[in-house]
């Protein structure tokens, strides 16, 4: 599965699912992500987010 990482994560997914009957039922498969990297929205860079982007906040970019 691809997700956007500008956008949120789904939580949960749709799956349809065939039974022996050929009858095809739904059933909704909650998802847990191991690892989501941090990214900034504002720069599209990786590594860090928006609280700590030196672009929005130049005052904590190391001297």
């Amino acid at each position: 599965m691809e997700v956007d990482i500008m956008g949120d994560f789904p939580t949960r997914i749709n799956v349809g699912v065939r039974k022996r009957t050929r009858e095809i039922t739904e059933k909704w498969i909650v998802i847990n992500y191991d690892y989501v990297p941090n990214y900034c929205k504002s720069c599209k860079l990786q590594g860090h987010n928006e609280k700590e982007c030196f672009i929005i906040h130049p005052e904590l970019y190391p001297k």
